[in-house]
Formats: structure tokens, C-alpha cells, sequence
């Protein structure tokens, strides 16, 4: 009776395996669309579009704001936009991890005007960061990322430079 309860559990084992390894496997695709959002330091945030094809990727984030408030004591209007552009070069790719270097830029403009001010008081900002990122793959369609590198801040008025790093979630479009 042990050796045939054994048996069955090495049994249940053994098929459980072999059906988690035939759910985790990513389908073949020659390139693919991805949808999400990120927060990134250097490369942009908010909406996130990227595209992927091979060993090279490319991904648009942007994030616009605008509030008026209308208040008697400080009527105001802000505006803000976070563009970002950045490059993957995939060095290697498989079911579970994809393991990327990662390189790009992103604008911040910012404005704010109000009847105490005066006039309309604005900013714009430019960063670059390169760095290594990790996609994990937590189904077919869902990846969570993760990268952390060096980021050149604020380039056009006084250079800064500090750790950059950022997080994503994207929903995967396979294309044949």
C-alpha cells in the first residue's frame, strides 16, 4: 500500500510539472505589441506603448496633467506633460525572464499660472538614463519590469547624475 500511494504522488508530481512548464511557455512570435503603464526616473512615465521585435525594442511613455481650479483666494491653472523615448537591445530572452539593456530620455514641462503670481511661471526638463532591465513574465499576456542604471538629470540647465530606476506593467499583443 506504501509503494502504491508513493507511486501516485510521484504520479501527481510528475503530470502537475509538466503542465505548469506547457502554461508558462511564451508563443512564438516574431514581434509584439505592448500596452501598459510604467514609472521610470529617466525613460518617462505614465501610458507606455512599446514595440518588440527580435532583439530590439522601443517604447513611448507619456503622462499629461492639467488642472484649473477656479478657488477666490488663488485661482490657478497648472499644465504637465512627462514624454519619454527609450531603446532595449535584448540580450536574452525565454520563457520566465528577458534580461535587456536599456537606454533613453524623457522631457518634463510644467507650468503653472495664477492671478497672485502673475505671470505664467514654467519649467522644462531633460534627463537620459541607460541601464539593465529584467521583464518577468507572470502569464502569456501580463510582464512586470524592473530597471535600475545611471540617469544624467535635468542636462540642458545644471547636470545632475544619481541611480535611475523604474517599474512597468504591459499587456502583450503577439504578432505573427
Amino acid at each position: 500500500m506504501k509503494y502504491l500511494t508513493l507511486l501516485v504522488v510521484c504520479l501527481c508530481i510528475t503530470v502537475q510539472l509538466t503542465a505548469q512548464e506547457q502554461e508558462s511557455r511564451i508563443p512564438e512570435y516574431s514581434s509584439k505589441l505592448m500596452i501598459g503603464s510604467s514609472l521610470n526616473s529617466t525613460y518617462g512615465s505614465g501610458l507606455s506603448f512599446a514595440y518588440v521585435q527580435d532583439k530590439h525594442g522601443i517604447s513611448l511613455n507619456f503622462l499629461p496633467f492639467s488642472s484649473v481650479t477656479t478657488d477666490d483666494l488663488f485661482p490657478s491653472e497648472i499644465r504637465y506633460l512627462n514624454l519619454g523615448l527609450s531603446y532595449n537591445y535584448y540580450i536574452r530572452k525565454n520563457n520566465i525572464v528577458d534580461f535587456s539593456l536599456k537606454t533613453g530620455f524623457q522631457r518634463i514641462s510644467g507650468s503653472l499660472s495664477s492671478d497672485v503670481i502673475g505671470e505664467p511661471n514654467s519649467v522644462v526638463r531633460y534627463s537620459f538614463g541607460v541601464g539593465p532591465e529584467i521583464s518577468f513574465h507572470l502569464s502569456k499576456e501580463i510582464d512586470f519590469s524592473v530597471n535600475l542604471g545611471y540617469g544624467l538629470y535635468n542636462i540642458t540647465e545644471s547636470l545632475n547624475s544619481n541611480i535611475s530606476g523604474g517599474v512597468g506593467f504591459y499587456y502583450n499583443a503577439y504578432l505573427k
